[in-house]
């Protein structure tokens, strides 16, 4: 679960360089180009987010640690706004709109990236120490949806 959570950290970091270097580029006003790099951004955060809240913040309150709960429920909030603060801008900005106020329309998008990059460096931070030590002894247990896994500790 760890080296999951480190390669999508891995490939989150490495779509923001590719998005932030596409904004400063002279093709960065062709649709094609902003759109693709929108839509890998849209469907890498979206499966971030669902195994994140599936997984580790499942696990992370099953621990039954303090320290593991609250950290666990902190950042799935901070997600969550992240989350929605993505969706909220992929809306604010159809492509009409990106290309009438381009100047605008970067410095939003710098901003985001931003957010998710600081979302990255805190799960960093956070979430692998957690996840290496305080819960290293909880193990998955069938799950009565979907396939899912849940957590035990045990």
């Amino acid at each position: 679960m760890l080296q999951r959570l480190k390669m999508e950290h891995r490939q989150i970091l490495r779509i923001m360089d590719r998005v932030e270097t596409t904004l400063f580029s002279p093709e960065a006003t062709e649709a094609v180009h902003i759109g693709e790099a929108r839509w890998e951004t849209q469907y890498i955060l979206r499966d971030h987010f669902a195994f994140k809240d599936a997984f580790v913040f499942r696990i992370l309150a099953a621990s039954g640690r303090p320290k593991a709960v609250v950290t666990g429920r902190r950042l799935q909030a901070h997600g969550a706004a992240i989350r929605d603060a993505y969706r909220n801008h992929l809306l604010r900005w159809d492509p009409s709109d990106m290309h009438a106020s381009w100047d605008a329309y970067r410095a939003a998008s710098l901003a985001m990236i931003r957010q998710l990059r600081t979302l990255v460096e805190t799960e960093k931070a956070e979430l692998y120490p957690i996840l290496e030590s305080e819960v290293a002894e909880v193990r998955p247990v069938a799950a009565p949806f979907f396939g899912l896994r849940k957590a035990t500790a045990g």
